[in-house]
């Protein structure tokens, strides 16, 4: 695990606070950890980004914003493959969803996640996300993932 991908954990738990993790994008501090030996040695892992945000004090203030700004920045990350968004509307035993809006962004790699968030897109889309994570009272953490 590289050294900036280790202060990842204490900045994800500085964002679930809500401090930390955005910034930390934002300057392009975010490294995606490398495929696991298992995945590497047989096919190449599609990695995944997934944003979640928690319910804003006005949601139809956020998704006005996630929706005509944020992702359309988001879809010009460069080596992005595919990108999902979603609204949570509940949970299966009918209690509030713990998350308002979720985002998957889909690269080839680790090292395009990387790259993707280095670039001056992908600091405006991270800083953007902090931005209105902040101005909408939402908090957001992020999770990379191999895709199975």
């Amino acid at each position: 695990m590289s050294q900036r991908l280790a202060g990842t954990a204490s900045a994800a738990a500085a964002a679930r606070r809500g401090a930390g993790e955005p910034e930390l994008l934002a300057q392009g501090g975010l490294r995606a950890p490398a495929p696991s030996p298992r995945l590497r040695s047989s096919v190449r892992a599609m990695m995944r980004l997934t944003a979640f945000y928690t319910p804003p004090s006005d949601p139809a203030a956020f998704d006005e914003h996630y929706l005509t700004v944020h992702t359309p920045l988001a879809k010009r990350l460069p080596g992005l493959v595919r990108l999902e968004t979603a609204r949570a509307v509940g949970t299966p035993d009918g209690s509030p969803a713990p998350y308002h809006r979720t985002a998957e962004l889909y690269f080839e790699s680790a090292a395009d996640i990387d790259a993707a968030f280095a670039s001056d897109v992908g600091k405006a889309t991270a800083k953007d996300a902090g931005d209105l994570a902040a101005r909408t009272g939402s908090v957001f953490s992020l999770m990379v993932s191999e895709v199975d």
